[in-house]
């Protein structure tokens, strides 16, 4: 029934072929001989040898010499990427096959569309049986004759360059001309061209994966590398690969671009290489994200060979250094701001936490989804000249309490264990008291000596609470007239109340 449901697939249009089938439909199949030679098959296309091929693939072959009695019907084929005879099943039933051929001169044609996209790893066979009546009558295949491999190569090679320093770190500045470069390419890669302009250039070098490249344009500025990479067949990539350094003038600042991190490292060291005189720095153009001023000095930045520069807000900006009859200007600067994220353990029953970064979104739905179904209700943003909360109880369309953020402290309870975790830029670290009981949160990088972080307000305040023990309804207190108390430090994440004698702010 196989073989039935392909002669009737293969055969459609063949009128002779199909009056056979209907005549000895119930005839049982016969596995005979008149299967292909080798040297009666030829090809366009050189076979067991990898070759570049951008026209159609044709393989045709001679027909065998038929006994007395036997009549040929055609050739069934099938491409594939078996080196091995494909069963009857992969070879005959109506899907199987790709086609079948019963006129003179007989050919199989592979369209080149169809060998765009193969590569040096990608090896094609021919499959091809003979079909005949045998005695005239009774339909019969001959065995799996295998065409092939064919290895063509049509895809050009992809890679990487990299301008690397001596220990294969990437580099976006050097002072040095003579450039370590890092490559990488497709395992196929023979060839490589490189160049400081386009187009590419006619020649090009063995590959490596280590080379050094002597810039032929040495004054200083924004220099570019580009590279093409060339299989063995001839394949070349179209477009090139890149890389980017800035040369230096012998004298220069340096680092000549950095990103100073507000979260991170918030403080970068600016140094005038190539020379130990003295200069005076200037920052120029500045331009915040929003408002304000991105960068100030942290100590002298006159008459001085190195300035250190502290970020304040997200921007960018430049340096300007003066000094022995030149001027010297540095990159762009940026100043960025990286997330952190913080996990707060939640025990089951009221916690008293504060959110120690300013979150992108500060809708409370959003910052507490991590924890959705484990917690009843929320209280903060306490106002102590009223003595009013406001809260939040997801169960409930309408609360009062519908954002919240650093620097304030809120009641949450909890139903089981669990830990809330906060992402967000960092948060400012100045808290507006008003006189009288003010329920704030801590904004810091760790914990810290209480004394630490209240010594701004000094003479201000008359008692903190904190560090609330819901198991036993128990508080710590520092109280800044005593000689002992159990509040010594402020934490991470945490919650405190904070008695002001007076308005106030609170920096640390």
């Amino acid at each position: 029934m196989i073989i039935m449901n392909s002669l009737k697939k293969i055969m459609k249009g063949h009128i002779v072929g199909l009056i056979l089938l209907c005549l000895f439909a119930s005839a049982p199949t016969v596995w005979a001989t008149y299967e292909l030679s080798q040297s009666d098959i030829k090809a366009n296309a050189p076979i067991n040898k990898l070759t570049q091929w951008t026209d159609d693939l044709t393989v045709s072959w001679e027909a065998p010499t038929m006994g007395s009695g036997d009549i040929l019907n055609g050739f069934i084929y099938k491409w594939s990427s078996s080196a091995t005879a494909l069963s009857d099943d992969d070879f005959n039933i109506d899907t199987g096959n790709d086609g079948f051929t019963s006129t003179e001169p007989y050919a199989v044609i592979k369209n080149k569309t169809d060998l765009e996209n193969l590569d040096s790893g990608d090896l094609l066979y021919l499959h091809i049986k003979t079909f005949y009546l045998a005695g005239g009558s009774q339909q019969t295949y001959s065995t799996d004759v295998v065409v092939g491999p064919f290895m063509i190569d049509n895809v050009a090679p992809t890679g990487s360059v990299r301008i690397v320093d001596e220990n294969d770190n990437d580099i976006t500045e050097t002072s040095n001309s003579m450039l370590n470069l890092k490559l990488a390419a497709s395992a196929d890669s023979s060839k490589i061209y490189i160049s400081e302009a386009l187009p590419r250039p006619e020649t090009g070098y063995d590959f490596v994966t280590d080379m050094t490249w002597d810039l032929t344009e040495a004054t200083p500025g924004e220099k570019t590398i580009y590279a093409w990479f060339e299989d063995s067949v001839g394949n070349v990539s179209s477009s090139p690969v890149t890389d980017t350094v800035t040369l230096l003038s012998s004298v220069h600042i340096s680092p000549y671009t950095a990103t100073i991190d507000l979260v991170s490292n918030s403080t970068q060291v600016f140094v005038v290489e190539g020379t130990s005189a003295t200069y005076d720095w200037s920052i120029i153009n500045e331009v915040p994200e929003t408002s304000g001023t991105v960068a100030q000095f942290s100590g002298n930045s006159t008459g001085v060979n190195s300035v250190t520069v502290e970020g304040l807000v997200k921007g960018t900006f430049q340096l300007q250094a003066v000094g022995g009859g030149q001027t010297l200007t540095s990159g762009t600067i940026t100043v960025t701001e990286s997330t952190s994220t913080y996990d707060i353990p939640l025990a089951v029953g009221w916690n008293l936490i504060s959110i120690p970064v300013q979150p992108v979104d500060t809708a409370i739905a959003t910052i507490l989804s991590g924890i959705s179904g484990k917690y009843s209700i929320v209280w903060g943003e306490f106002n102590p000249s009223t003595s009013a909360w406001k809260s939040y109880n997801p169960t409930k369309p309408i609360n009062t309490l519908t954002a919240i953020g650093p620097n304030k402290g809120y009641w949450i309870n909890v139903t089981e264990d669990c830990v809330l975790s906060v992402t967000g830029n960092a948060a400012s670290k100045a808290v507006d008291l008003l006189t009288g009981w003010n329920l704030i949160g801590f904004s810091g990088d760790a914990d810290t000596a209480i004394t630490t972080v209240l010594a701004s307000i000094s003479g201000k305040y008359s008692i903190v609470w904190g560090e609330f023990n819901p198991s036993t309804s128990s508080w710590k207190s520092y109280n800044p007239t005593k000689p002992i108390n159990t509040l010594t430090t402020m934490g991470v994440g945490k919650g405190y109340w904070i008695n002001a004698t007076e308005n106030s702010t609170l920096s640390y």
